[in-house]
């Protein structure tokens, strides 16, 4: 039999396709039968490894279903890798979260063995990665927010560096509708309009309560969560994505506004569209966030300033039926 015909450790190993720790268990154990030299090392029939890789059966691979270990004790990985590879499996390891989501993206294994005990992004934390980027989610069913993310995407990396401190401020002057209480403040000044100040300032509070609620019933995750590049402007906030509150808020005080001073109107509903869109520019939302927040805003207002009205008008007709039994 020709010298060919026999494999080293290492050959064997690559021949399988697996470590050289694994075959080594392997022979120990009688999987796959090894003969030794004088000198105690192993020599292999490449025949005794082709009748080994024929064993999985007929039309199938040879290797097994692919298990990413993901561990950072590099002990722990190797004693899993070891005993699932005598097992037939092939194994990927990774030594933390972001090695682990990164072979995820170069393949998508079968299985992952995942440490929840790891520094910096434990293993929760991955698992949810993992979830939103590579699981089933609203992009596999509907067509809008597919167009919603590739919209979002097409923002964030075609920033213009020179406007990017103006959306950064526009973000923050929106946040829980500071700016828009500002401006409601600065018209009652100068119009002595009380009323209208008041009802600003209910409007904004009641479209940030709705956004909040939808967003804890709706839980969609914000754009940073599914995509690590660009990075955000801002800080990233912890709760979810959809509405967007600073839409909400935003077009709330302007549709309330421009219903008391409706020469304002145009500037007003620019200025609320220029905070809702910095929510998309800088990162943390997405378009259909902010187009949800703006529609429930303007919606909070009407609604509001229609119970109002009616309010309103029950007490003026009151008085007049007052007035008009007095005068009878």
């Amino acid at each position: 039999m020709g010298e060919s015909d026999w494999l080293t450790l290492g050959q064997a190993a690559k021949f399988l396709g697996v470590a050289q720790s694994t075959i080594r268990k392997w022979s120990d154990v009688g999987r796959v039968p090894a003969f030794y030299t004088p000198g105690g090392h192993r020599r292999y029939k490449r025949g005794d490894l082709e009748a080994f890789l024929e064993r999985s059966g007929p039309g199938k691979p040879a290797r097994g279903p692919l298990v990413l270990v993901v561990d950072d004790d590099s002990q722990v990985r190797e004693v899993v890798r070891i005993n699932l590879e005598m097992e037939g499996y092939a194994v990927r390891e990774a030594s933390n979260a972001e090695d682990g989501l990164a072979a995820l993206e170069d393949e998508a294994p079968d299985l992952i063995l995942l440490d929840v005990m790891m520094p910096q992004v434990d293993g929760w934390e991955m698992l949810r990665r993992v979830q939103e980027r590579h699981g089933a989610d609203e992009a596999d069913r509907s067509g809008l927010i597919s167009l919603d993310r590739r919209l979002d995407r097409w923002v964030v990396h075609h920033r213009a560096g020179w406007l990017n401190p103006v959306f950064e401020g526009l973000s923050y002057a929106g946040r829980l509708g500071l700016l828009w209480i500002v401006i409601a403040l600065v018209l009652y000044a100068v119009y002595r309009r009380w009323g209208v100040f008041a009802l600003t300032v209910l409007a904004v509070a009641f479209a940030d309560w709705s956004a909040t609620g939808l967003k804890a019933l709706i839980g969609r995750p914000r754009p940073p969560v599914r995509y690590a590049e660009p990075k955000t402007l801002v800080p990233l906030p912890h709760d979810a994505s959809f509405p967007s509150g600073h839409a909400a808020t935003s077009f709330a005080a302007a549709t309330m506004l421009s219903l008391s001073f409706p020469r304002f109107a145009p500037f007003l509903y620019v200025l609320a569209a220029a905070v809702a869109f910095s929510r998309v520019y800088v990162g943390v939302h997405y378009p259909l966030d902010v187009l949800g927040g703006a529609l429930l805003g303007a919606l909070v207002s009407v609604v509001l300033r229609l119970l109002v009205n009616r309010r309103a008008q029950r007490r003026l007709n009151g008085r007049i039926s007052r007035t008009t039994k007095a005068a009878g």
